[in-house]
């Protein structure tokens, strides 16, 4: 699935956001890999509930050593969300996960050699991971989980990279792209028990929901507003583990300004994407 979303007119060009859904680009091998670095040992039974060496309530949160801002939801804990996101070494399946994720990219983009990133320090700074992970389960409270967006270079801090850059709308020709990786990580998911991820068209206040799935992954624009949602009771204690990367994808240096695509196939146009055009 291709969607595009958030139509408006951004410095006179016709700009949407992207939601592209794959499956099968993520074998179980692999899934059951990525899931297992969420826990401290082989005996760790994911369904059963977070494992507490490695999970806390409230803790839910993209920013190391930040509390305050914790959802009411299971989150890693600081020493956790360390290895997952060391680069000395870098764990296995993360490094083949990102692997996996240029080459999508490199098919989206035949011919053009755009190249993928984790969101480095110079954007947000140390303190916020590149990675992290969730766990909604049924007994969460709903109002855990707010509408919110993952970045965007237009609002992004005095840094060092709006020293390099400037401040710009995410998309814009030619400067690099801040895009999401969402992996959803458990062996079994049933649509009855429901927790989709919430995607907001904000001009027509409409919602587009992408439903879990062993292994699936949606690349997504980092400044679309979204939202986790819990499990219903059918799904029992089990939590939706998902894996999020924060990325950034360059265009090639020299030649035509281009936006890199997150997805080669024809888009569905939703809500007010579908406006382009219209008076």
């Amino acid at each position: 699935m291709h969607v595009e979303l958030d139509g408006a007119i951004i410095n006179g060009r016709w700009d949407c956001s992207t939601v592209a859904v794959y499956d099968g680009v993520i074998d179980d091998d692999l899934r059951s890999r990525l899931l297992g670095l969420l826990g401290s040992a082989a005996g760790w039974q994911p369904d059963a509930g977070p494992d507490v060496l490695c999970w806390e309530r409230e803790g839910f949160r993209d920013v190391l050593g930040d509390k305050s801002e914790g959802a009411l939801s299971w989150g890693l804990t600081d020493d956790a969300l360390g290895r997952l996101c060391s680069q000395s070494p870098t764990p296995g399946p993360v490094l083949e996960l990102q692997s996996r994720l240029q080459l999508l990219i490199d098919a989206a983009n035949p011919g053009v050699a755009c190249t993928v990133c984790r969101m480095p320090p110079a954007a947000l700074g140390d303190e916020v991971p590149p990675l992290a992970a969730n766990a909604p389960t049924a007994a969460e409270d709903r109002a855990a989980f707010n509408w919110h967006i993952d970045a965007d270079p237009m609002l992004l801090p005095p840094s060092p990279w709006t020293d390099y850059y400037s401040r710009y709308p995410n998309r814009d020709p030619g400067r690099p792209r801040f895009v999401t990786a969402l992996l959803y990580l458990p062996a079994e998911w049933r649509a009855e028990w429901g927790a989709p991820t919430r995607f907001l068209d904000t001009p027509t206040a409409r919602v587009l929901e992408t439903t879990p799935s062993p292994g699936r992954l949606i690349l997504m624009d980092q400044d679309i507003t979204h939202s986790v949602t819990a499990p219903n009771a059918l799904a029992g204690d089990r939590p939706r583990y998902s894996l999020v990367l924060k990325l950034v994808v360059h265009p090639p240096d020299g030649g035509p300004l281009i936006t890199p695509r997150l997805a080669r196939s024809e888009a569905v146009l939703f809500g007010s994407a579908a406006r382009k055009g219209e008076p």
